[in-house]
This record gives structure tokens, C-alpha cells and sequence, in this order.
């Protein structure tokens, strides 16, 4: 995303904003819940070639029935008896096992402009603004006990049948699914206003989105502020969710040592899910036009169609700020072409407890691991780091060393200019392992190695464990920049077993590489004089007149 000339740049003194012409790059990890309430928008009605997007007041309203796609945002609320799609629970524990339930404050907005009523036909559940606080007065953080609680499904039906006017939308299904908590104190000015959503426009507003200290607003009512805090030590939190469909795939996000959970009944698939947060460097710089190196300034213009750059003029005249999700591969490239003006050194930390489902374009096709994926309809992994930026997809399998790889990037000094450390869970479920490395059921064992760009092996705390049908592989304390995450996996042969005949055999057991060769090769160097000559094969012999040095 960039933000263009006349955006909010609260990070940029105002008085320096009115004069500055230059180009800024900021990399940070929130998902700024003031963004939208609930809606269902209708994109390309009566079938119009160019993305044209109306707000619906439900399914039924005709500018929905006419439209090729409809794009819903519902936002949990806690449950009610019977209630699917709701929030079932939210709790924190503390490192002595002390765990106690969130208790609900209110809802923020109590109400949005295009809350919308439920749909049993599409098994569409009702949907009223964002967000919620809630407290914990047991695990206070710096300004207080409340924490702000975001649960989205960002869902979109097709309408095969738009031209006829009639809706066929097929059932309400989790989509892109965003789970955000955050430590707040709730701030109270008139210059705070919620999220104003439009009937011809996909929302808009002129909302201050930070406090007179510069803090984020994170959720949003009339003349309220809900400003983040970081999170307090050594406490963990959980939410259990109640979704109308399957939960199939994998998550990603910002948690330490994360548990996952599934169950389900007729009616609902109950997710639960829990970890530590973690602290994520961020950098937010911003630097006139003279003082960007030439190499910058080309790759930015070179990836102008990604970063969305292109209206920039570089003439002096306009400025501009870079604005890329953490999770997106392109921002590997644009933090590197900032390297010269960062200096490899973070701006500022923030923590953060998050997670969010893989849409079906971040994952990577053709791999294994996608192969065995793709066979399942329930939760395959989680893939969690505090790295800056990282690859949002499921490793990738190495079949040539057999490892699953996984790449982050990230800054290697903190803004305190000390040097960073990095923390990497995978969760995977057991049989999704075995079907990559073709294993039986024998226990697997493991091992993480971290790979630094030249090669080396960084130094790092690892552990690999399975438990209740999940392998848990983590890396922690390993530096940045831009280190390679390899797990190798293995198992032990099956014990010999002796048949009647009183012969022995076994089966070992194989990873998925690639065929080689089962006749080993080795070198030798030979000598004759002042010449020197290897030889290489399954037997390798000297030469004539040569000699084995």
C-alpha cells in the first residue's frame, strides 16, 4: 500500500511535512483495526468491466442479486447460547499457570454504519462494527488492564448467475481470517470519530489515527481512542472460536510457542488457539530526494507496479511513503534497496499477538508440501516469527537435502543499535510430516539449523517435538539479517523382525529426495612428479606412473 500526498504521516514532524520532498519507506507489523466495520460490498454490479464497488444492506438488496462478487467483512462478537461464528472464549496466563477469562467491556464501534442483519439461506451470520475491550485486572500492562480484541473473516461469494439478476452464492465459508490482541487505554478527544462506510464507496474517513504521544489507534468510537501499549512479560493468551464451516490450510503470524487445537461437532468447528506474543522491529524513515543513494531510487522505480510507486514524479516537487505488509515477499526486496539508509537497524519495536489464515496465493505450488496439503480439508500448520518481514506461505521442502526451508528477513540491530534476536515456531501436523518424508509411524526426531547468507551456521536454541498427532520445531536467539530456516527430519528403522524361516528383514525408512545413485562415489588425489592429478569413481585407481598421495 502507498500513502500518497495529503495522508496522515504521523511519524513525520508536521511542521518538516508542510516543506518535505522526499521519499519514505515504513515497515510495520499492526493490523490497524479502525479500517472498516462490518459490510458487504458489491463489486462489478450489472456485470461493468471495471471494478466499480456499492455497499448492500444485506444479500437480499438488489444491488447485491445484480452483482458478479460480493465481498463481506463479519466481525466476532462473543458468543451467545447457540451462536456459530462468535467468539466462545478469551483468556491470559501467567507463567505459574494462573489463567483467567477476559471480561467484555463493550464493543468498539457499538455500532457501524452497514452492520447488517444475518442470512440462513447463505448461512450469513449478523454483523455489527469491529472490534470489543475487554479486561484483565489480574495482568495489568503499563496504562491499565483493557485489551482490544479484533476477530475478521474477510469472505467473497460469486455470483455465477449475476446476468439473470439471481443470486447463487453458494454457503458463508471462512475466508481470509485476521485474530489480532492488543494492550489499549481508551483516550478520549473530539477529535476521534469512527470509520464512516458509504453506499458508493468502499469507506472512508478523516479520522486522527494516533495520540498527542504518537501511539496508534487501534480500534475507534465517537471521541474515543483505544491507543496501544506494549504487552506485559511472561503472559500468554488464548481465544477459542466457534466457525460455521471447516478451518483447513494454515496459519501464519506473532506468537512464541503457539498451541492449536480443532474440534467440531454438526453445527461448528471450535478453533482454539494460544502463544505468547512477541516483539517485532519495525522502521519508519523518511529521506529528501537528494539524499537517496541512485540505487534505491532505481529499484524502487524498477518495482514501482508492486509498491505502487509510479505516481511519484522524483523531481522534487511531490513526496511519497512505501507502505508493505510484513508477510509479502516483495518487501524483502524494498527493505534491501533501503539498506543504505537504514544502516540494518530497526526504528522502534512493538509487540504484538497475532495470527491469520494462508490465502491459497501465498502458498507455494508444486512443492511438496503443497502436494500433501492440498489432500486435506482441516488445519495443516502454523508458521510464527518475530521476524520483520516474512515468507507468509508453509516451508518449502528441499528434496535435494531433504529439509523444510523457510526464509525471514529482518533488521539485524534493534533501534537501541544492539544486535536482534529471532524466534521461529513451525506446527505441522504429524501425518502432513510423514507424507513429505514418506514415513511410517514410528516416532520422528529432528533438527533446526539456522543458515546465514554466506553459508554459515548461526549460533540458536532448538528444540523438535512431537506430541498429540503435532510436530513442534522452534528456533530462538538466532540473528538476523536474512537468515535460512532449515528443519531436517528423520526416523529411525523399524526393529528387524525374524520370519519363520529364521531370515531377518526390514524396512528402512527414506525421505523424500531425490533418486541418486546407490554406488558411492570418492576422490583420491594421485601424484607424478610436480603434477597432480584427482580421480573420482566407485573404485578409483592411479593412473600409470602415478602414485596415491
Amino acid at each position: 500500500m502507498t500513502i500518497g500526498a495529503g495522508s496522515s504521516f504521523a511519524w513525520i514532524n508536521p511542521d518538516d511535512l508542510k516543506r518535505w520532498q522526499g521519499l519514505g519507506v515504513e515497515f510495520s507489523e499492526t493490523y490497524d483495526g479502525s479500517q472498516g466495520t462490518s459490510v458487504i460490498y458489491a463489486s462489478n454490479p450489472s456485470g461493468l468491466p471495471r471494478p466499480k464497488f456499492e455497499m448492500c444492506q444485506s444479500l437480499q438488496d438488489p444491488v447485491c442479486v445484480k452483482a458478479r462478487n460480493i465481498e463481506i467483512f463479519q466481525h466476532f462478537r462473543m458468543c451467545e447460547p447457540d451462536q456459530i461464528w462468535c467468539i466462545e472464549s478469551i483468556w491470559a496466563e501467567d507463567e505459574n499457570g494462573k489463567k483467567i477469562e477476559g471480561k467484555l467491556q463493550n464493543y468498539m464501534p457499538r455500532t457501524g454504519d452497514a452492520d447488517y442483519p444475518a442470512d440462513e439461506t447463505f448461512g450469513l451470520p449478523a454483523s455489527s462494527g469491529s472490534g470489543m475491550i475487554l479486561s484483565f485486572p489480574e495482568f495489568p500492562h503499563l496504562r491499565g488492564s483493557n485489551y482490544a480484541l479484533l476477530v475478521t473473516n474477510h469472505y467473497q461469494f460469486f455470483n455465477t448467475n449475476y446476468q439473470t439478476q439471481k443470486s447463487v452464492f453458494g454457503k458463508f465459508e471462512l475466508g481470509d481470517l485476521i485474530t489480532q490482541i492488543v494492550p489499549v487505554d481508551i483516550v478520549k478527544e473530539n477529535q476521534y470519530s469512527r470509520w464512516r462506510t458509504e453506499r458508493n464507496e468502499k469507506g472512508g474517513g478523516t479520522n486522527n489515527r494516533t495520540t498527542s504521544d504518537g501511539r496508534n489507534c487501534f480500534l475507534f468510537d465517537q471521541g474515543e481512542c483505544a491507543a496501544e501499549n506494549p504487552f506485559p512479560k511472561n503472559i500468554k493468551f488464548g481465544i477459542s472460536l466457534r466457525i460455521g464451516s471447516d478451518v483447513a490450510g494454515w496459519f501464519h503470524g506473532r506468537l512464541v510457542d503457539p498451541k492449536v487445537s480443532l474440534s467440531s461437532n454438526s453445527r461448528f468447528t471450535r478453533l482454539e488457539v494460544s502463544g505468547q506474543p512477541v516483539v517485532v522491529p519495525g522502521i519508519k524513515v523518511a529521506v529528501p530526494w537528494s539524499e537517496i543513494p541512485q540505487s534505491t531510487l532505481d529499484s524502487v522505480s524498477k518495482g514501482e507496479q508492486t509498491y505502487g510507486t509510479s505516481w511519484l514524479t522524483k523531481s522534487g516537487q511531490d513526496f511519497g511513503v512505501i507502505s508493505l505488509p510484513a508477510a509479502m515477499p516483495a518487501a524483502v526486496d524494498l527493505y534491501r534497496a533501503f539498506l543504505p539508509i537504514t544502516k540494518d537497524k530497526s526504528t522502534f519495536e512493538q509487540s504484538v499477538w497475532s495470527f491469520y489464515t494462508m490465502r491459497p496465493w501465498d502458498t507455494k505450488a508444486q512443492d511438496q508440501v503443497e502436494k500433501c496439503s492440498t489432500s486435506s480439508n482441516s488445519l495443516i500448520g502454523m508458521v510464527t516469527t518475530n521476524s520483520m518481514i516474512y515468507d507468509p506461505g508453509p516451508p518449502s521442502f528441499d528434496s535435494l537435502n531433504g529439509s523444510l526451508n523457510y526464509k525471514v528477513t529482518s533488521p539485524h540491530f534493534d533501534s537501541r543499535g544492539e544486535v536482534a534476536s529471532g524466534n521461529y515456531d513451525l506446527l505441522m501436523r504429524s501425518d502432513i510430516a510423514r507424507c513429505i518424508y514418506r514415513f511410517s509411524n514410528a516416532p520422528i526426531r529432528g533438527t533446526v539449523e539456522i543458515t546465514s547468507d554466506d553459508g554459515n551456521n548461526k549460533v540458536a536454541t532448538t528444540s523438535v517435538n512431537e506430541n498429540d498427532g503435532w510436530l513442534h520445531m522452534s528456533a530462538n536467539n538466532f540473528t538476523f539479517s536474512s537468515p535460512t530456516i532449515k528443519v531436517k527430519l528423520s526416523q529411525d528403522a523399524p526393529a528387524k523382525v525374524t520370519n519363520q524361516s529364521g531370515a531377518t528383514a526390514s524396512t528402512p525408512i527414506q525421505p523424500a529426495t531425490v533418486e541418486k545413485s546407490k554406488t558411492l562415489s570418492k576422490t583420491i588425489t594421485c601424484i607424478k612428479g610436480k603434477t597432480v592429478k584427482k580421480v573420482s569413481g566407485a573404485n578409483p585407481k592411479c593412473p600409470t606412473g602415478y602414485k596415491l598421495k
